[in-house]
């Protein structure tokens, strides 16, 4: 144990236990830094830089650089961050077991122990994003979608259960527990953590005898909105599966010193204003204020009168404004959170001991800590709110939105509206519900030719989930199970009528409040006799199986049931873009009289096409409001003003005739949760699940790859690798795969959902014998390389402007022999895999240009992978969002950035010209600037562009080929 800065102390650690811990006031009294004036969540970064300073990895000037923050001038020097353990949800999660499975392997071969191969922190995977709403309305819709989930996913879960067999410190969640998030908050995180649990060692103290270290829970997870978590005083954030896999096996996640935003909360919110307002206030707040790639921290009398849940409401949506974190410091609400929801007194004593020991504990005051930029919010001014229709941060007073929504119905669509004309909103179209699950129908057709719901050249295209349906052909399999999947009736559809009405997500379905709320507004409104319209497709998926419970002790879950909002499953559902069907006839409303429909739903996310491809309008909001819009049936109305309908005598009722005290929230909250409850829920997770239990797998450290698989597939990082690093060497002659304009998400690289039968990844499973209605998606075929790399830039959107005109993933090959290309010298246009392919066959390297803001959207480490894997050399962008950057240098492919003010379009680049980058040797410097050089007709010119390998380890990371084959040396190195 490394004590550079003769730190380490010990502390009581409740119940009679001494612990140790790494001192960060030793350091102040040592003169290094002021560090009772950092923020607390840089100080807690500090402790890990401190207790894991060794001379290598964590350097002693990495310590006294952090120590000596800066507020207003953060230094631009890079921090190794040790994370105490890591997160992973199932569609992230199978393709990093995947991957260790492959460095066993490849282990193997080099005739070393591939046990070598073993997270070196705890992992747990939670697979909670695999459940769609396919079966809703219905008691037995639980069970229905779960059975599909099972049916669809067997071969993963096959796969995932080696995994939990193979890897010590790997733990994995079954389907129907909860959201990653929710059950991180509510079970995985302990607050703080002790080196003397299970197979971890203790350290000894100068006396000799042997002592615990306890240290902060700090992680990083593979899904944005890990941050939920910073509601607890724990810090952690999201970022891409490459460094996860980094952090999985012992290196630093690192990233640049950040600013600190402190958000000075004051007052409290007034009655009738939720959690979910308040979220919505601040993403509107910090968006504007700018806080991308920033650390937030809220403070102040107004913060620590939230508790937790309303706090983890408020990190979980730190990415929708833009920030790395939403921090709370750690104070009596955290350490009160812990007990109610069943942790040991062992572990909530040292929560609260040590953050004491290293004062840290108790919410900080005005002036008592330096910030980089301070605001100031008072609660007592947020207003009830929804957001939408296309961006979380666009947020709409209540009573504004049904203005809003018919003024956005005649903006134009380059202006972010629909772009219709003379609307008149009374006008509604008959639709007769038969009941029946459909065969034929354009919604489950795997070709994607009709609009979706995005219109073409809108910029504001920032899609995550296009056509996210985890099989397209979902009628074939509903028809064999059910012929009630849809209400009967009919039911008159408009512009503005709500067709998915959505209590779904880890951000709101977590917190006890806004669920009561839920039902007890259900109640009231299922007891004056309203209902919800047969057209609107409800839904309720909890975060956990907690929230069940409470609903069911308290009788609220039968008003919600009677309203349609029966439980559907416990994971993302609608928000991640797992919907489900729409009855075919309101589809074919939909087309016939191109309706802007809306959704209201209680997620995080509601980009275009997100939430379901035909559904244009989406409105984020708390639970409470999904209930009485679901009520309302559109969402042009203003609920201060107009009723939701009439009661069983005919009396209008308003939404303040239903809307709950705070009052009857709290009495109910105070007998439906106890900690017992939680300890019943998070136990014996195998028992609670018998279906988990019914799937085969394989067992040995060593996978046994499968050749007729077509899910789980050997891939091909690691062929022949050797133990010696290559050198970094100039490209030459590299021709362009795509040239792409501003905002191109990781989905547009990577797609998540469905496979088009005419695409290359469709014709190679048509090739295995694999028909359309068996494809699946993207998302669930992450562990076969040879789907994903044909994946790669092969979203129905995305425009390549090497092909004007054209949406998919095409471009234009030419011949590595001459300039001009093809024989008519325009190039001969083909799908991007076909023309990586065919360079790849005459050794020519390949390279990507791009606009502003390149890689945004999710941490999806398919969008570096198969990049890499189709032969692309280097990405010379505008900009780049920040995970996604780091998954390129992670993959061992060159980020390069324009100067500002140029780009393909200023330079005039068709695609047709050869490129070479100049300025490549070993003893390349973290953002120099080096050469490229465009050659065209025999005519040369030369711009300058900036290196975006930020760091020193980066630089490593790339002479490597990537973090993998660099991380795999070391440990074989090790061996050796």
């Amino acid at each position: 144990m490394h004590d550079e800065f003769k730190a380490l102390k010990t502390f009581d650690a409740g119940k009679g236990r001494e612990g140790l811990l790494f001192s960060l006031p030793a350091l102040e009294e040592h003169g290094i830094g002021k560090i009772s004036r950092l923020p607390v969540s840089i100080r807690i970064v500090l402790e890990s830089v401190l207790r894991n300073c060794d001379g290598k990895k964590v350097r002693r000037k990495d310590v006294e650089a952090l120590a000596k923050w800066n507020a207003k001038s953060p230094a631009n020097a890079e921090i190794p961050f040790v994370v105490a353990r890591i997160v992973l949800q199932d569609f992230t999660g199978v393709p990093l077991i995947v991957d260790l499975a492959a460095m066993r392997s490849a282990v193997q071969r080099l005739g070393s122990d591939p046990k070598i191969i073993e997270p070196l922190v705890p992992v747990d995977l939670v697979v909670d994003h695999s459940v769609q709403v396919d079966f809703f309305g219905s008691s037995r819709a639980l069970e229905l979608n779960l059975d599909m989930e099972f049916k669809r996913n067997r071969e993963r879960y096959q796969f995932l259960k080696w995994g939990q067999q193979a890897f010590k410190t790997f733990q994995l969640i079954p389907p129907g527990i909860g959201i990653v998030h929710q059950v991180n908050l509510e079970y995985l995180a302990k607050g703080v953590l002790c080196s003397g649990d299970a197979s971890s060692p203790t350290c000894r103290s100068a006396t000799g005898a042997s002592q615990p270290l306890y240290f902060p829970d700090t992680l990083v997870g593979t899904d944005s909105h890990t941050t939920m978590i910073n509601g607890l005083g724990v810090v952690g954030w999201g970022v891409g599966g490459i460094e996860a896999e980094a952090g999985m096996l012992g290196q630093p996640v690192y990233f640049l010193t950040p600013e600190v935003v402190g958000v000075h909360m004051t007052g409290q919110l007034r009655e009738g204003v939720t959690a979910t307002d308040l979220v919505l206030h601040i993403t509107q707040l910090l968006r504007a204020q700018k806080v991308v790639g920033k650390f937030v921290e809220f403070y102040g009398e107004g913060a620590a009168s939230l508790p937790v849940p309303d706090r983890a409401t408020i990190g979980n949506m730190s990415p929708e404004y833009g920030a790395t974190m939403g921090f709370f410091p750690v104070d009596h609400e955290s350490v009160k959170y812990l007990r109610a929801t069943g942790r040991s007194e062992e572990v909530c004593l040292a929560f609260e001991n040590y953050f004491r020991a290293q004062n840290m504990f108790g919410m900080p005051r005005k002036g008592e800590i330096d910030y980089s930029v301070e605001i100031d919010l008072d609660l007592a001014d947020v207003q009830p709110s929804v957001a939408g229709p296309k961006r979380p941060q666009d947020r709409i007073d209540l009573p504004e939105l049904g203005r809003k929504f018919r003024e956005l119905l005649e903006t134009p669509v380059h202006d972010g509206g629909y772009g219709k004309k003379q609307i008149d909103l009374r006008e509604k179209h008959v639709v007769e519900l038969n009941g029946s699950a459909p065969r034929d129908s354009a919604m489950f057709s795997t070709d994607t030719k009709e609009d979706q719901g995005i219109s073409p050249g809108d910029q504001l295209n920032k899609i995550e989930m296009v056509a996210n349906r985890p099989t397209p052909d979902t009628g074939n399999e509903i028809e064999a199970e059910s012929h009630e999947v849809f209400a009967r009736g009919r039911t008159h559809i408009g512009h503005g009528s709500v067709l998915i009405a959505a209590i779904t997500s880890c951000t709101n379905t977590s917190n006890p409040s806004v669920m009561i709320a839920a039902g007890l507004l259900a109640k009231k409104a299922v007891e004056r006799g309203l209902h919800v319209d047969p057209g609107v497709k409800t839904s309720l998926a909890p975060g956990s199986r907690v929230v069940s419970d409470y609903l069911e002790k308290t009788g609220l879950q039968t008003y919600l049931d009677q309203l349609g909002f029966n439980l559907v499953g416990y994971g993302c559902t609608t928000c991640i873009g797992n919907s489900g069907p729409l009855h075919p006839n309101i589809e074919k409303a939909i087309h016939k009289y191109d309706l802007v429909a809306a959704s209201v739903l209680s997620g995080n996310r509601n980009f275009e096409a997100r939430v379901h491809q035909h559904i244009k309008a989406n409105f984020l909001m708390s639970p409470p409001l999904v209930v009485a819009f679901a009520l309302a049936g559109r969402v042009h109305i203003d609920l201060s003003r107009e009723p939701l309908g009439k009661d069983k005598d005919g009396k209008e009722t308003f939404l303040r005739d239903l809307w709950p005290t705070l009052s009857e929230i709290q009495q109910m909250m105070q007998r439906a949760l106890t900690p017992e409850t939680f300890r019943k829920f998070y136990r014996d997770f195998a028992e609670q699940n018998p279906k988990w239990n019914e799937i085969p797998s394989s067992t040995g450290d060593i996978y046994q790859w499968d050749a007729k698989s077509d899910y789980i597939h050997d891939p091909p990082f690691f062929e022949d690798f050797s133990m010696e690093p290559g050198h970094i060497a100039e490209i030459r002659s590299a021709r362009a795969l795509g040239i792409f304009g501003d905002t191109v998400t990781t989905d547009h690289i990577s797609p998540a959902g469905a496979i088009k039968e005419s695409s290359p990844a469709g014709k190679y499973l048509m090739s295995r014998g694999i028909q359309p209605r068996d494809f699946n998606s993207y998302g669930s075929r992450r562990g076969n390389d040879l789907v994903m790399t044909r994946g790669t830039f092969a979203n129905v959107r995305i425009k390549n402007l090497m092909v004007p005109g054209t949406e998919g993933g095409v471009t234009k090959y030419f011949s590595p022999s001459r300039t001009g290309g093809s024989k008519n010298g325009e190039g001969e246009q083909m799908s991007i895999f076909d023309a990586a392919m065919k360079y790849a066959e005459a050794k020519t390297p390949l390279v990507i240009l791009a606009g502003h803001e390149y890689g945004t959207g999710s941490s999806r480490d398919w969008a570096a992978k198969g990049t890499r894997l189709l032969g692309v050399k280097a990405v010379i962008a505008a900009s780049f969002e920040r995970i996604h950057r780091s998954n390129l240098v992670g993959m061992g492919v060159l980020p390069l950035q324009f100067p500002d003010g140029t780009s393909a379009q200023s330079l005039g680049l068709d695609g047709s010209e050869k490129f070479s980058i100049t300025g490549l040797s070993d003893s390349i410097k973290p953002g120099q600037q080096v050469t490229l050089e465009i050659e065209k007709n025999g005519q040369k010119q030369s711009v300058p562009v900036k290196l975006r390998i930020d760091t020193p380890i980066e630089i490593d990371y790339y002479r490597h080929g990537g973090i993998l084959p660099f991380v795999l040396r070391q440990l074989l190195g090790k061996k050796s």
